[in-house]
């Protein structure tokens, strides 16, 4: 079974398909109702899944949800669900920067706080995968929050991993880190400054991002190697190895 956060759109939807391809049964997870139900009644009759319309922040309902998964073995966890907020960071709200953490971390931690118990006791192997972003080792204009609360999701998942070395779990972890995505992360409209941030960085994607579905691909792919790290984009890693050498010879932010 694959358990998928934020199944219903962006990459969440693209990493359900591709399960499905890899015949997998689903369990999936997602705030929209009407996305959701739209999901599910367009797999094929074949297809084996549950689902369940919940906010990650609720961490009480992930657990229930996780309960009635029990029966099942769980060889894929995906900590998907995410959300941004765009603009210069003194100018986001603190409903804004709340939001933001709450999804994109408190809730990936809350989705695998509500299913690791099984994983731990179930006999088969399974692997809890963070979507990341390649935002969590870089630093650009307008997207502080997001990027704070990826490179917070990078430090919970390379510590996770030590954690279950260290007690022979049979569990890892892998962290994805793509570029910019067609997904609706930045369709919400803000009002004020930030809405045209906002409104900018979700153009931009709609504009130059990569399908989400190549990105699922390279997931599965990464996990059949059993990689931790999974970069669906290599060209941005000379631009990593830069930032890295900036950072060990103390030089400046750079935006080149």
């Amino acid at each position: 079974m694959a358990v998928i956060t934020g199944a219903a759109s962006g990459i969440g939807r693209a990493l359900t398909e591709q399960a499905l391809v890899e015949g997998m049964t689903l369990a999936l997870i997602d705030q929209n109702r009407e996305q959701l139900d739209l999901l599910v009644s367009s797999m094929p009759a074949h297809a084996e899944v549950i689902s369940a319309c919940l906010d990650v922040r609720d961490r009480q309902a992930l657990e229930a949800f996780a309960m009635q998964c029990k029966s099942a073995s769980i060889a894929l966890l995906f900590a998907n669900a995410g959300v941004m907020r765009a603009g210069p960071s003194w100018e986001l709200g603190q409903e804004d920067w709340s939001q933001v953490f709450d999804v994109n971390v408190v809730g990936a931690m809350n989705t695998v706080s509500a299913f690791m118990p099984h994983l731990l006791d179930q006999q088969a192997a399974s692997r809890v995968v963070f979507t990341g972003s390649i935002s969590a080792f870089t630093a650009s204009p307008n997207i502080a929050c997001y990027s704070a609360s990826k490179h917070a999701l990078w430090g919970i998942a390379e510590a996770m991993e030590l954690e279950l070395k260290e007690r022979a779990a049979p569990v890892a972890v892998s962290f994805i880190a793509p570029s910019g995505v067609k997904t609706p992360l930045a369709s919400e409209p803000l009002e004020g400054p930030a809405g045209a941030s906002q409104q900018s960085i979700h153009d931009l994607l709609d504009r130059f991002g990569v399908p989400a579905e190549s990105v699922a691909q390279a997931t599965f792919e990464g996990i059949a190697q059993e990689k931790f790290w999974i970069l669906p984009h290599p060209e941005f890693k000379p631009g990593l190895q830069a930032r890295v050498a900036r950072v060990v010879e103390e030089l400046p932010p750079s935006t080149s």
